[in-house]
């Protein structure tokens, strides 16, 4: 997004990115520090890559994951997505205008939001 997160490239045709919230204890175990710490690792994540999780580059400071374009292969476990989203949501290729996916998934594990 110009002006904001232009390191996931989400303009690129089709990428969409599903939004974590993992919290401080699970961030910290996913990535190895604290979510406090993030902007001294930043340079460490390919924010573009896909099917991946990373931190998110806008909202890694709160506990918050991310994943471009996302498929059931990499969805760790631990964060929920796995057991929460469909054959569609987890093999999506298209998004909403804006970047957004069209549904919203839930987990009682970690809240996962579109955007």
């Amino acid at each position: 997004m110009p002006g904001f997160d232009e390191a996931s490239q989400l303009d690129r045709p089709g990428v969409f990115r599903l939004s974590l919230d993992l919290g401080r204890a699970e961030f910290e175990r996913l990535f190895g520090f604290p979510p406090k710490e993030f902007e001294e690792h930043r340079d460490e994540f390919d924010f573009a890559r896909l099917d991946t999780v990373v931190p998110h580059p806008g909202y890694a400071l709160y506990g918050f994951g991310s994943m471009s374009c996302p498929t059931r292969r990499c969805c760790p476990r631990s964060t929920g997505c796995s057991r929460s989203l469909t054959p569609e949501q987890s093999n999506a290729t298209s998004a909403h205008p804006g970047g957004r996916p069209t549904s919203r998934a839930r987990s009682p594990t970690a809240r996962i939001l579109a955007g």
